[in-house]
């Protein structure tokens, strides 16, 4: 039989039992480089004057009058949010749900946090029920450790990522903002586009489109389904099957009313307390019906 040789190793790399890495990084137990530590309970020390933020699982909750550590740290949930890790360089307060980390000085610990994003941490949960994770495992996790001015290196390429990333969030933001006023204009006639003038018809909707709820309900939602299913909600559920195939406008028939509305043009299906609007009159656009609903809060 014939022998299928293992792959040779880069140059400058060396084989360990969990990765490749380059000959001059160590493996290491988290707990060679980190202590981790316990939040604490925040009623003796909120102060909504204070100037530390008190912190949970999903970030700041309140102010404090003092700080439970002072040192760049990096953040990790003990239980419910235990995959979104924390960075903090100014003095904190954490509460009981959540981690904080005393780095060792042979570390950079910007770079311990963004290692902490590659840990797949649901892999460590030690609960069946609110996800849980338990000190000790954390430092018994085994980490690849380049030498302190490669992790200095590493940070500073990082840090140039999310730097940029930040800045483009804020033109989103910005961009989202100039669209939502220009809808709020244009899909209301306050404003008019050059070369159109002349009163804009009122209909009711009935008369310009079909409305109808779906036969469908939550118990035959297939996880990984061909076809998109909607539901009361942003998220858009699957099935195998589909009882319609075009344009359409989905709305809550209770709860969500108003804050969710859905655009679908294809094969798709709908629940039992979902409205679908469609077959439109050919004097209306669907997409802008669709906008006009966004900024009419007509439902």
């Amino acid at each position: 039989m014939k022998q299928v040789s293992s792959p040779r190793l880069k140059k400058g790399y060396k084989k360990t039992e969990q990765e490749r890495i380059p000959e001059d990084w160590e493996i290491k137990l988290l707990g060679d480089i980190l202590k981790v530590r316990h939040g604490k309970n925040q009623s003796g020390v909120a102060d909504d004057d204070g100037n530390v933020p008190i912190l949970g699982t999903g970030g700041r909750i309140g102010t404090a009058n003092k700080h439970l550590y002072n040192k760049p740290s990096v953040l990790i949930g003990r239980k419910g949010t235990i995959d979104m890790p924390q960075y903090v360089e100014t003095p904190f307060w954490t509460i009981d749900t959540l981690f904080y980390t005393e780095v060792f000085s042979e570390v950079v610990p910007k770079y311990i946090f963004y290692m902490f994003q590659k840990i797949d941490w649901f892999s460590h949960n030690e609960a069946s029920g609110v996800p849980s994770l338990n000190s000790r495992t954390i430092e018994n996790i085994k980490v690849a450790l380049p030498p302190i001015k490669e992790q200095k290196a590493i940070v500073n390429v990082l840090n140039n990522f999310d730097n940029l990333i930040q800045s483009l969030e804020k033109l989103i933001t910005k961009k989202r903002a100039i669209k939502k006023g220009a809808m709020q204009e244009l899909l209301t006639g306050k404003k008019r586009l050059p070369g159109f003038s002349g009163e804009w018809q009122i209909n009711k909707l009935a008369d310009v489109s079909f409305i109808k709820t779906g036969d469908r309900n939550n118990e035959e939602m297939i996880k990984g389904g061909q076809y998109p299913f909607f539901v009361r909600s942003q998220t858009v559920e699957r099935l195998n099957s589909f009882s319609y195939d075009g344009e359409a406008i989905l709305v809550p028939g209770e709860g969500g009313i108003g804050s969710i509305i859905h655009y679908v043009n294809g094969k798709f299906d709908y629940h039992q307390r979902v409205y679908k609007i469609s077959d439109f009159h050919d004097k209306v656009l669907a997409k802008f019906l669709y906008y006009y609903t966004l900024v009419s809060r007509c439902f």
